[in-house]
């Protein structure tokens, strides 16, 4: 759905729709789809805000706006 929303560029006369996506797993390996999300959020940085949060897991993961515990 998110990547359908951005596959076409809107019609002059409409504002471009916009998405955030608040993504939640108790580990980094729980985050389906991690990569594609991100790469997403970089190529759409004014329309797709991503916000990831492993709460299980060590500060080992380092994604981009993740926050890792509780």
């Amino acid at each position: 759905m998110i990547t359908q929303l951005f596959s076409e560029a809107p019609p002059p006369d409409v504002v471009a729709p916009r998405a955030a996506l608040l993504y939640c797993a108790a580990t980094r390996d729980e985050l389906l789809f991690a990569r594609e999300l991100e790469t997403l959020a970089q190529e759409h940085p004014g329309r797709f805000r991503l916000d990831m949060f492993a709460t299980r897991e060590a500060s080992a993961y380092k994604a981009p706006r993740a926050r890792v515990g509780r």
